[in-house]
């Protein structure tokens, strides 16, 4: 399960057979950050932990 979530409730959430790799949630990051905004505006602020897959250098080029 990966969701993104906004202030005012669910985004998207989308469930895989078995498990994300950072490819797959890079795509998934991809394909939602046209719904964000440059920072300070709304819907700007993407949050990430620690999780293996975030540790992705594409992904860092993205946002």
């Amino acid at each position: 399960l990966v969701a993104a979530i906004m202030i005012d409730g669910y985004l998207v959430a989308e469930v895989v057979e078995g498990s994300y790799d950072s490819d797959s949630f890079y795509t998934y990051v991809a394909d939602k950050l046209p719904n964000m905004n440059p920072f300070p505006a709304e819907r700007s602020v993407l949050v990430l932990d620690n999780c293996r897959i975030h540790h992705n250098e594409d992904l860092t080029d993205l946002v």
